[in-house]
């Protein structure tokens, strides 16, 4: 775990159980409560492939390499930082890029962080194409806090039943080799299946 505002200060430029949703933002605005600076960061790469379309975990840390690394699939952060969702009265997963410039959203977040009082207001979060909006909202008597929801989360959290990093996914080097797309560049690399496999699975001459 990292702090959401260490990571994005002014001069920043295996899969886990998890039980979250992404929260997918558009141009009508999401209500949120922020409730921790508690995030997770992701090496990933995005894959588009005829079966598949989205983020996936680098498998260099887990597995010690890469192949879309070794197909120069561009290597990205993602940073996870969980929400209560108002709408949902549930806790989901906020995506965010490591990009920092005035209409991406971490950096809005951050300023939001720093200005305190987050159990007295809302963020209404919304975009449009690349470009974010976050706005303030006093919580008014009554309404929603999602006390509960939060409290929960943080005790699955604490024990283990769910992870941050959880919410991508992960495809193991092996899985990735069967995908047409990917297996033609790998193959035309020179790079073997073989060579992922893993130590244990490599047998040897007696």
């Amino acid at each position: 775990m990292v702090d959401f505002c260490d990571r994005f200060s002014l001069n920043a430029n295996e899969s886990s159980p998890t039980s979250l949703d992404v929260l997918k933002l558009n141009e009508q605005p999401r209500i949120i409560s922020l409730f921790t600076s508690e995030c997770s960061e992701v090496k990933t790469h995005f894959v588009d492939t005829g079966g598949f379309r989205g983020y996936v975990q680098c498998n260099a840390r887990t597995e010690g390499k890469c192949l879309l690394c070794n197909i120069s699939q561009k290597l990205e952060t993602r940073i996870v930082l969980p929400v209560y969702d108002v709408e949902t009265d549930s806790i989901m997963a906020m995506l965010i890029s490591s990009t920092v410039s005035p209409s991406s959203l971490g950096p809005q977040l951050r300023l939001e962080m720093e200005r305190g009082e987050l159990d007295k207001r809302y963020l209404m979060v919304s975009r449009r194409f690349d470009k974010y909006t976050v706005r303030s909202a006093p919580i008014s008597d009554g309404a929603e806090t999602g006390e509960a929801t939060i409290a929960g989360f943080l005790e699955q959290i604490k024990d283990g039943r769910n992870s941050l990093d959880g919410v991508i996914a992960r495809l193991p080097n092996l899985d990735l080799f069967d995908i047409p797309q990917i297996e033609r560049k790998a193959t035309a690399l020179g790079l073997r299946k073989q060579d992922y496999e893993p130590a244990s699975a490599v047998s040897t001459d007696g």
